[in-house]
C-alpha cells in the first residue's frame, strides 16, 4: 500500500537539470531560464480569438553577430498555438567539440481562446491561426538582419491537420518569395533536440560576457569551449497532451521508439483528470488570474501542491522493490487507484497505458468519463453560452481532492519511470550488449516536461536504481509548450545535414520518428530533397 507522504528531507530536485548528490554540481540547463533563453513571458494580450506572449530578443541588431552564420525564420503550427521565430546560428569556428552558439532575434506564440469548449477544438485553433500568422510574420521579418533568411522553416508534422496546413502554406509562400530554401520540420524532432538549442542560446551569452570581461582581463578567453551535455546518443521523454514516448536518439535521423502509449497520451490524462477533479470554477478563476488559457494539467499541478513544499516533495522516495512499485495507490479514505499495467502479461511490457488510470480518476472524483467535457474519444462540441465548462458534480471535499490529484501525478508519473529503468536494465535504452553506447543524458521534453514532480519522480527513479549519474534535463518551461525556436533549431540542425523539402510537400498528420515505422520515419515520407551538407 503508497500513499502521498508530506516531507522530511531529501535531496532537492534540480529543476532542469538533476545530478547524483556524489557528483559535483554541473553547469545547469536551469540557467537557461527566462532571460538566458531570451524567451521572456510577458503579459498576456488578447490578440483576435487568442492570447500573445511576446518574446523579440533584446539584442536583435540590424546585422547579424557572426561573419558566417545561418539565419532561419520558423513557423510552428501543429495545434493551437501559432508561433513564429528568427533564429541565427553560428555556422562555423568553433573549436571542435565545443558548443555551437546561436541567439534568438525573434520568438512569438499567440495561443487560440479554447476557455469556451473545455479543450482544444480545431476550429478555434484554425481560426486564431488564420487571425495571427500573418501579423506575426509581419513582426519577424522586421527583425531578418539581412532582409530575408537564408532558409524557411516549418512543421509539417504530426499534428492536426488543419493547423499544419496553415503554417505550412504560409512558408512556402516565404520560401517563393525570397527564393530561399524551405525545411519541413517534425515536430517530435524539435521537441527531442529542444535542449541543444538552449545549449546553444547559452553559450553565445557565454561568449558574450567573456567577450565584456576580456577587455579588463586580456587572457580571458573568448571563446567557450564547453562540450555539449546533450550530445548523441541519448533518452529521450516525449511527454505532452498528444504524445508519450520513450525514445532512443542516436543520431539527427536516427531514432527508436522503445515504448509509446497505447491510448491516451499523458498530457492528455492529466488535462480529463483535471476537469474532474478540480473544483467547480478552479479553473476559470486560474485562467482570469493569468489572463488566457492555461493547459488544464499545469493548474493541476498548482492545485495538487498548494501551499506544499515543491522542492522536496517530502518524503517521496522512488519504490525499491518492483512489487512496491506495482502497489495501488491507497486514499485512506474508502478509494484507491491501481498503478497501470500493474499485473498480467503486460506488466512487463516497454509501452505505456493509462486508460484504466484515467477510468478510475474520474470514478473516484465521482464522475462519468464519457460526461466530462472532452472524454475519451470526442471533440469538445461548440458550446451554445460562452464561458468554462461547469466543474464536476463531485462530494468529495477539497482536501481529498487534492490527495486525487497528487495520487493521478504520481501513479502516472511513476508509470513512465518504471519503463524509463525497464529500458536501461534491459539494455534497450543503449549501454547493453549490442552495437549502442550508453545514452549521455535523459531530455524530457514536450508540455508535460514542465511538471517538476515528474522530474523529480524521474531524477528519484534513477538514484534509488543505481542510475545517478545519468544527466536528466530538460528545457525551460517556455521552450516545452510548442514554440516556433525549436522549430528554427530543428530546421538548422536538417539544414546543415544537407535536407531541404521541395515545394510540393503536404502536412502529415501522424508521422513517426522512427525509421522502423511503417512511414519510414522523419526521412520516410516524400518530399525530402538531399543537399550538400551546409
Amino acid at each position: 500500500m503508497r500513499t502521498f507522504t508530506r516531507i522530511s528531507s531529501r535531496q532537492p530536485c534540480r529543476l532542469y537539470l538533476a545530478h547524483h548528490p556524489s557528483q559535483p554540481s554541473p553547469v545547469h540547463l536551469a540557467s537557461l531560464s527566462g532571460t538566458a533563453c531570451q524567451v521572456k513571458e510577458s503579459r498576456a494580450l488578447k490578440t483576435g480569438r487568442g492570447f500573445a506572449t511576446t518574446a523579440p530578443a533584446s539584442d536583435a541588431q540590424a546585422q547579424r553577430r557572426w561573419a558566417n552564420s545561418l539565419l532561419t525564420l520558423a513557423i510552428e503550427t501543429s495545434c493551437d498555438d501559432t508561433c513564429v521565430a528568427v533564429l541565427e546560428k553560428e555556422r562555423t569556428g568553433a573549436p571542435f567539440g565545443a558548443t555551437p552558439r546561436a541567439r534568438l532575434l525573434f520568438e512569438e506564440r499567440v495561443t487560440a481562446d479554447n476557455r469556451a469548449y473545455g479543450g482544444i477544438h480545431p476550429l478555434a485553433a484554425s481560426e486564431s491561426h488564420m487571425i495571427a500568422l500573418a501579423p506575426l510574420v509581419q513582426k519577424a521579418t522586421a527583425c531578418l538582419p539581412s532582409g530575408k533568411p537564408d532558409f524557411v522553416s516549418a512543421t509539417r508534422g504530426p499534428g492536426m491537420g488543419s493547423s499544419l496546413a496553415s503554417g505550412l502554406s504560409v512558408a512556402k509562400g516565404l520560401a517563393v518569395a525570397w527564393q530561399v530554401p524551405l525545411v519541413g520540420v517534425h515536430h517530435i524532432q524539435a521537441h527531442a533536440l529542444t535542449p541543444r538549442l538552449v545549449e546553444a542560446l547559452d553559450a553565445a551569452r557565454t561568449a558574450a560576457a567573456s567577450s565584456t570581461s576580456s577587455a579588463a582581463t586580456p587572457t580571458t578567453p573568448t571563446t567557450p569551449t564547453t562540450p555539449p551535455l546533450v550530445s548523441f546518443p541519448y533518452l529521450s521523454f516525449l511527454v505532452s497532451g498528444g504524445h508519450t514516448m520513450l525514445v532512443h536518439s542516436r543520431a539527427l535521423n536516427d531514432h527508436r521508439i522503445l515504448a509509446s502509449a497505447a491510448n491516451i497520451a499523458v498530457g492528455d490524462l492529466l488535462d480529463k483528470c483535471a476537469r474532474a477533479i478540480l473544483p467547480r470554477g478552479f479553473i476559470a478563476a486560474a485562467e482570469a488570474s493569468a489572463g488566457r488559457s492555461l493547459p488544464y494539467g499545469a493548474i493541476l499541478e498548482a492545485f495538487a501542491f498548494e501551499g506544499q513544499d515543491t522542492e522536496t516533495y517530502s518524503g517521496y522516495q522512488y519504490p525499491r522493490q518492483r512489487c512496491d512499485e506495482m502497489a495501488p495507490f491507497e486514499s485512506g479514505h474508502g478509494w484507491r487507484l491501481e498503478a497501470p499495467l500493474s499485473s498480467g502479461v503486460l506488466r512487463h511490457a516497454l509501452r505505456f497505458d493509462f486508460s484504466g488510470l484515467n477510468g478510475a480518476v474520474i470514478k473516484a472524483a465521482g464522475g462519468d468519463p464519457h460526461m466530462v467535457p472532452g472524454g475519451p474519444g470526442r471533440v469538445p462540441k461548440v458550446p451554445k453560452s460562452t464561458g468554462p465548462p461547469a466543474g464536476p458534480k463531485i462530494t468529495l471535499p477539497e482536501s481529498e481532492r487534492r490527495l486525487l490529484a497528487r495520487g493521478t501525478m504520481q501513479l502516472a508519473f511513476e508509470h513512465l519511470a518504471s519503463r524509463l529503468l525497464l529500458a536501461l536494465k534491459t539494455g534497450a535504452g543503449g549501454g547493453g550488449e549490442g552495437r549502442d553506447a550508453p545514452p549521455t543524458c535523459l531530455v524530457v521534453s514536450g508540455g508535460v516536461a514542465s511538471n517538476q514532480f515528474l522530474r523529480y519522480i524521474l531524477r528519484s527513479a534513477l538514484e534509488v536504481h543505481g542510475y545517478g549519474h545519468l544527466p536528466v534535463v530538460a528545457p525551460p518551461p517556455s521552450l516545452c509548450t510548442d514554440n516556433a525556436a525549436m522549430i528554427a533549431w530543428a530546421g538548422m540542425e536538417m539544414y546543415e545535414a544537407g535536407w531541404q523539402s521541395d515545394l510540393t510537400v503536404l502536412p502529415i498528420r501522424k508521422w513517426s520518428m522512427d525509421a522502423n515505422a511503417e512511414d519510414g520515419g522523419i526521412l520516410g515520407p516524400d518530399g525530402w530533397v538531399q543537399k550538400r551538407a551546409q
